[in-house]
């Protein structure tokens, strides 16, 4: 086993990160990292010279008993967003009574009007079996929050567990994962359910076909008010209410500038 990949990694990284990834530096350590790769192959072992080790590591790689220094790649930008954010959100969790960063169950929330396609509540048998899904959804939601004693929908959902409905529970890495696994399967089994009976005929049929039911499912979520509502139901097809906003978005332009003229 050749113990210089890691090595030769990190100084890749670092060297990319202050010269550039198609530097001559960086090239050079790449070339000695495919080489240290293939070690079973060719038994050669590819040690890193000791001048070419770097002193200092770029921030984003969180090596906490090196010298670091900020990096000015957009990954270091990202890396310092993230760390700022996440700081950010812990202190609201300490300073704020957790009560109060929920919404409340059964409290319908103002509907996004450009997540809402034109006269899509005229269709009735479609949303009622977005309402009918959603009711599913909530059972299931709910079912899960119990099992693993997650705080809030939105953490299950996302699968960023912070902390458990039980105080007494300590955050365990291994029922956060096995909680993110059963939330996965779960959007899983209800992607299929969306899929199911869209006719592709046409693209721009199935579509606008595909639009109008993700827009469905949003209004049913939002609209709910029993007292185990889970919004996430919408954010199932996160991916399609994107191409709902940005049909509304054109389609709101395109009558605006309509009227100019």
């Amino acid at each position: 086993r050749n113990h210089s990949l890691g090595i030769i990694s990190n100084a890749h990284a670092v060297k990319s990160d202050e010269y550039g990834i198609r530097s001559a530096q960086a090239i050079d350590l790449a070339y000695l990292a495919s080489e240290s790769v293939d070690f079973v192959k060719t038994g050669v072992i590819v040690d890193l010279a000791k001048e070419v080790r770097p002193e200092k590591f770029p921030d984003y790689m969180e090596k906490s008993d090196k010298p670091s220094y900020k990096s000015a790649k957009a990954i270091g930008m990202m890396f310092r967003d993230v760390v700022d954010a996440l700081e950010s959100f812990e202190k609201l969790l300490e300073s704020e009574d957790p009560q109060k960063l929920r919404i409340p169950d059964g409290k319908p929330t103002e509907l996004d009007p450009l997540l809402i396609m034109p006269r899509i509540t005229e269709d009735v048998e479609l949303c009622a079996q977005a309402a009918a899904l959603c009711a599913e959804w909530n059972w299931e939601m709910a079912a899960l929050l119990a099992q693993f004693g997650v705080y809030s929908e939105t953490q299950l959902f996302t699968g960023a567990v912070l902390e458990f409905h039980r105080s007494n529970m300590q955050l365990d890495r291994d029922i956060v994962q096995k909680a993110t696994v059963s939330v996965d399967f779960l959007k899983r089994r209800f992607r299929n359910y969306f899929e199911a009976g869209i006719e592709r005929k046409s693209l721009s049929e199935y579509r606008m076909k595909r639009m109008r039911k993700a827009s469905a499912w949003y209004i049913a979520a939002y609209s709910s008010t029993t007292k185990k509502s889970y919004k996430s139901f919408a954010w199932i097809m996160a991916d399609e209410l994107c191409n709902v906003k940005q049909f509304m978005i054109n389609r709101t332009t395109r009558n605006s500038n309509k009227k100019e003229f």
